[in-house]
């Protein structure tokens, strides 16, 4: 008993990690592990769980904590999973919305010359650089980094000297103001979250009924075959709210092509940061040419480190640091 106790704490506090992990910083390379991937390795685990430790069948008591910790936990994952979906894509409308405004930005500036246009697509691209050196669950932390950035933008705009055609700046005057909007927006939606109080709830009711099913475990193919799968979906529940809680819904950023199409429909290679190639959070598609940053988050333009990778037919060419 005092041993199953035991590993029940580890395992309670390896879940409590599992769950931050998005947010801690590492000194190593580590990969994100998706709910669905976690699940795999949560069945395979409890199926050796069940087949090497014994079954005690104490059914007393064992009935009604199984029936009010598998009904308390219905009711709290509904509740969360549903917080947490309507924020997911309460986001993803909101990016999709600023990607259509920069790229509107953009398609703008060309009406003031060809020099205007350059000054603004190279605001653009770092902006969207110090943006995607951050991850996008903590896009309060990005928002005030891309801010000065934003007021050079602002800048630019101010100082057209032709005013004509004048529907033209009032556009962009109100792109920018829409794309204010927007990063208030998603900078308080980045910080609703579910705090280490409410994770604890759910990690915690979900040991008790893995708990329950162990002490109350009947000998029997069919039970140990339910009490696997019961665990199983158990875990992926905890996993695919992390998941909508990081917005990496299948183990990858949300929204991140858009960006990356927005770069590309103003004459730029995308972007990407090299922690989130190590990590696995992305995948780059084959046969284009794209950046990879390997500067600290965040950095003044001066500061970045940036080189240009060539693919073509699976090979790929380094090319040298840029800015």
């Amino acid at each position: 008993m005092a041993q199953t106790i035991e590993s029940t704490n580890g395992l309670a506090q390896c879940g409590v990690v599992l769950v931050y992990c998005g947010r801690m910083k590492f000194p190593f390379k580590i990969k994100y592990i998706s709910a669905s991937w976690g699940a795999l390795v949560a069945f395979v685990f409890f199926t050796a769980l069940v087949w090497l430790l014994p079954s005690h069948g104490e059914r007393e008591g064992v009935e009604i904590t199984l029936t009010v910790s598998t009904f308390l936990l219905a009711i709290l994952a509904g509740f969360f999973m549903s917080r947490l979906n309507a924020r997911y894509d309460e986001m993803r409308n909101l990016i999709s919305d600023q990607d259509a405004m920069w790229l509107s930005m953009y398609e703008t500036s060309e009406l003031f010359g060809k020099r205007f246009a350059n000054k603004m697509r190279a605001l653009i691209d770092q902006y969207y650089i110090v943006d995607y050196d951050f991850f996008l669950g903590g896009y309060h932390i990005g928002y005030k980094e891309s801010a000065p950035v934003l007021e050079e933008i602002w800048h630019l705009v101010d100082s057209v000297k032709s005013k004509e055609p004048q529907i033209a700046v009032d556009a962009m005057i109100t792109d920018l103001t829409t794309i204010e909007g927007l990063r208030n927006a998603l900078s308080a939606l980045s910080t609703e979250k579910m705090n280490l109080g409410q994770w604890l709830i759910m990690i915690l009711l979900s040991f008790v009924i893995l708990l329950s099913l162990y002490f109350f475990g009947l000998a029997g193919l069919f039970f140990q075959i339910t009490s696997i799968m019961l665990a199983t979906v158990l875990v992926l529940i905890l996993l695919i709210m992390r998941d909508l809680q990081n917005f990496m819904l299948g183990g990858h950023p949300l929204m991140v092509e858009s960006g990356q199409e927005v770069l590309e429909a103003i004459g730029l290679p995308r972007y990407y940061h090299q922690r989130f190639l190590d990590a696995g959070m992305v995948q780059v598609p084959k046969n284009i040419e794209y950046r990879i940053g390997s500067h600290e988050p965040g950095a003044d333009a001066p500061d970045q480190q940036i080189r240009l990778v060539k693919r073509s037919r699976g090979k790929k060419k380094v090319g040298k640091k840029k800015k």
